[in-house]
């Protein structure tokens, strides 16, 4: 087989691993991408799920910086679809701020095909259509992949990795301790279409809160099972089919535009971390926290994300980014796994994976120095005196 060497390999390339690819190569590392597909951003451009939720706390005070505020203005650069916000970027008054969250809705298509341009100008290795298959680990470190594609299988050896994958897949394979949470993900059956003389996302099904009740439906699954969820994508495309034509037989003004390309699985297998977050931990001080994250469902909260629930207890030289980080229930899988915290967590991790040396061995206080360095608030009291 092929091998390819780097100085750190990201697997996924959704709204996590971006961020991870692009700190790791501003970092002057030698960075991969390995993404299934062949299209960037994930749930956010091949699930549809195209919206940058609130990087403000609901308050008035933004929260995110660096990568994750740099991806959410990338969103907006080729224009928006809703949710423009006047208030953050025109200089509003704090009541309007406080009345108009820091979110938009993007173009999923635009933004995949700017996210792609932006890694290769940072000098970022992508893989397309390439998954991991399998991981060589010697005393608690991961020395090498084993990746396959179509048409071949290839190696790629790294100082460090990042698992963006949201499904922990990477993790499973290099024996680290993951979990199945009992609650399960309901049918979303989103796609685009033109409704009232216009483009627009139409949104069936589950939305972007999973509920108890909802994961608890008879048709919800798991998502890590692979004919569980080929008869999911066959019900979504049954629901799609059935919903456009009950308002009309395709035409100019009456087109299905875009469907879904993998499956709209919010939460399936997680990372049993060093220390899960809790739903609890609101305006908690974490003396090694990577950052700062509210909650879209509701104004006021503010979480400091701890390093020590995006690595695990087994693998030194493994990171986890995006919707499969260590959470200890629903309620705080449901506001950690979304675009902003995805990205912020993407962000910490490809800090640590630069620093991560041969051992296995980096150092959390020089992390949080690089990210300080590139206006990243860490705690709660460098937001809200």
């Amino acid at each position: 087989m092929k091998k390819y060497e780097f100085d750190v390999a990201v697997v996924g390339g959704g709204f996590a691993g971006i961020s991870a690819a692009l700190s790791s190569a501003r970092l002057g590392k030698k960075v991969c991408l390995v993404e299934a597909s062949f299209m960037l951003g994930g749930l956010a451009t091949s699930g549809l799920i195209s919206y940058y939720l609130p990087i403000c706390d609901g308050r008035g005070h933004q929260l995110f910086y660096s990568i994750p505020f740099e991806l959410f203005m990338l969103s907006l650069k080729d224009g928006y679809e809703e949710k423009y916000p006047t208030a953050w970027l025109e200089n509003g008054t704090l009541e309007d701020k406080i009345n108009h969250r820091f979110e938009c809705k993007f173009n999923p298509n635009l933004f995949a095909l700017q996210t792609e341009r932006l890694l290769l100008e940072e000098g970022v290795e992508i893989f397309y259509g390439s998954i991991v298959r399998g991981a060589k680990t010697t005393n608690g470190v991961i020395e090498e992949i084993e990746v396959a594609s179509r048409t071949e299988n290839f190696i790629i050896k790294a100082t460090s990795f990042v698992d963006c994958t949201g499904d922990a897949s990477l993790c499973q394979y290099a024996g680290e301790e993951t979990a199945i949470p009992s609650f399960k993900n309901a049918p979303a059956y989103w796609y685009y279409t033109n409704e009232d003389g216009a483009y627009k996302l139409k949104q069936k099904g589950s939305t972007d809160f999973v509920s108890e009740k909802d994961a608890l439906r008879s048709d919800s699954i798991h998502g890590i099972d692979t004919k569980e969820l080929s008869i999911y994508m066959q019900g979504y495309h049954h629901a799609i089919l059935d919903d456009f034509l009950s308002a009309g037989k395709d035409s100019p003004s009456h087109p299905l535009a875009t469907l879904c390309t993998i499956p709209t699985i919010r939460m399936s297998r997680k990372l049993i971390s060093k220390n899960d977050m809790s739903f609890d931990d609101d305006h908690k001080f974490n003396a090694d926290s990577a950052g700062l994250f509210g909650d879209w469902t509701r104004p006021g909260p503010i979480y400091e994300l701890s390093f020590s629930c995006l690595v695990g207890k087994k693998i030194k030289n493994l990171s986890v980014a995006g919707r499969c980080i260590g959470n200890k229930d629903l309620n705080i899988w449901n506001i950690t796994r979304v675009i902003p915290v995805c990205a912020l967590s993407g962000e910490a991790c490809g800090v640590i994976a630069s620093l991560t040396d041969s051992n296995g061995d980096y150092s959390i206080e020089e992390a949080q120095k690089i990210l300080v360095s590139r206006k990243v608030p860490l705690h709660v009291s460098d937001i809200i005196q």
